[in-house]
């Protein structure tokens, strides 16, 4: 995020964990439904386009492929209403019970922001920050990076 008012900690153990499934409960399915109209694109790349991106050796050779070959052919209405969808599920109450969550461990200017009073002096009532620290948050934690549908997968 870049702001060095930030200090980001990880919660303990089974702390993040519980973060993580809620997250992924929340989240999982927009990222689904918005993954639609990439893998459709994917299916219609030639073979070899396909196989560039398959064989990326690394992130960025990968995003660098999808920028030039798939992001500029993409049906833009699906992800608009993918994104449409998602934001008309969202439940405030329940998206400030998990800023607080994500919050609990972090601190801005070596104070708490756990505590409503440090976020409305520190901050000075900038709800513009939130969402970009929720997600340097999740991103710093991976919290994303559990995916609890390999518990659908048996071994054979």
């Amino acid at each position: 995020m870049g702001d060095k008012r930030f200090q980001i900690q990880c919660p303990p153990f089974t702390e993040g964990l519980e973060i993580a499934f809620e997250l992924n409960h929340a989240l999982r399915a927009h990222v689904l439904s918005s993954q639609k109209a990439t893998m459709a694109m994917i299916d219609q790349l030639p073979a070899e386009q396909k196989a560039a991106l398959e064989g990326a050796e690394t992130p960025a050779d990968r995003e660098k492929i999808w920028l030039e070959q798939i992001a500029p052919k993409m049906d833009k209405s699906s992800l608009l209403q993918a994104a449409a969808d998602f934001l008309h599920q969202l439940k405030p109450r329940e998206m400030v019970a998990m800023a607080f969550s994500l919050f609990k461990y972090t601190t801005i200017n070596g104070k708490s922001m756990a505590d409503e009073s440090v976020l409305m002096t520190e901050m000075s009532g900038n709800y513009k920050i939130v969402v970009p620290l929720m997600a340097a948050i999740i991103e710093q934690n991976d919290f994303l990076d559990l995916d609890a549908s390999e518990l659908l997968q048996v071994n054979q």
